[in-house]
């Protein structure tokens, strides 16, 4: 299994006091971030967007950032054999997800799930929901897919029947 929890930040904390960053130098040019001591990802140059890493769902937002956030997201990974949902969209509150299965090594299969919201603990509910078994995707994408029903083509009757005859198209 694998997890990973951010908090999205407003942008507005790259120009707030407390914030430092410098760039690491490698071939993609990194940004190193902090806030009050935080460290605060971004990614690369030039920077769309500012986060915080949360090792765990449960772990606290720091103190220093709670004020800056405006969102959350989680992406977990699980053996399928371990959590065997229906494969398709969720919501719940502010959050809405995403289960889909993956294969990888030997033909083993991968259950993920995505989960983006505006509050943390939405998230969070939603993503405990999906493992308990306790929500439904409201867009099943496991569901039986049927080719519309066709109306029955009707043969030709009377006039244009007797038409079709003497031109000789049917016999």
């Amino acid at each position: 299994m694998s997890l990973s929890v951010r908090v999205y930040l407003d942008k507005k904390v790259q120009k707030m006091e407390g914030y430092e960053e410098r760039t690491v130098p490698t071939s993609h040019n990194w940004i190193r971030c902090t806030f009050k001591g935080v460290e605060i990802y971004s990614g690369q140059a030039p920077v769309e967007e500012f986060y915080v890493s949360l090792s765990d769902p449960e772990e606290p937002v720091p103190k220093e950032v709670q004020d800056l956030i405006t969102g959350a997201s989680l992406i977990a990974r699980h053996p399928r054999k371990y959590l065997n949902r229906h494969c398709g969209r969720y919501e719940l509150k502010s959050a809405t997800g995403t289960v889909d299965v993956h294969s990888f090594e030997k033909g083993q299969e991968e259950a993920e799930v995505r989960i983006k919201g505006k509050k943390l603990d939405d998230v969070v509910e939603l993503y405990r929901k999906i493992r308990a078994g306790q929500i439904f995707p409201f867009e099943d994408w496991e569901g039986p897919q049927q080719e519309p029903q066709k109306e029955p083509r009707q043969k030709p009757q009377g006039t244009i029947l007797r038409l079709l005859k003497r031109v000789r198209l049917i016999h």
